[in-house]
């Protein structure tokens, strides 16, 4: 989960957001709007996420990241998104490095 909370820092947060984050530039801009996943009454379906993170998802912005992350680090990035329905910005912050008072483009830390 920790893993997949850093590589959501590095390669998500950018479009998705996160609790506490500001919407970037970048996201405002897309659409259609890319979905909320930490809403808290999402259900995530883990076979679904993986495919969209592998191969993306058509007529969208979502880029499929088949080709630049191993199947090992979709699944690390599944498991943190299993954790996200309801997130608090604290848990958020903890298990990405992105503080909430950081725009959503920052580096995680350490």
């Amino acid at each position: 989960i920790q893993s997949g909370g850093h590589l959501f820092a590095q390669n998500c947060a950018v479009c998705h957001g996160g609790p506490g984050l500001k919407p970037t530039d970048i996201a405002q801009g897309l659409k259609p709007p890319p979905p909320n996943l930490f809403r808290a009454n999402r259900k995530p379906w883990s076979e679904e996420m993986y495919r969209f993170i592998k191969y993306g998802v058509k007529m969208t912005a979502m880029p499929g990241f088949g080709k630049t992350l191993s199947d090992q680090q979709i699944w690390e990035l599944v498991a943190f998104l299993h954790t996200a329905p309801g997130m608090s910005p604290q848990d958020f912050a903890a298990r990405t490095g992105i503080n909430g008072s950081a725009p959503a483009e920052a580096k995680p830390q350490g």
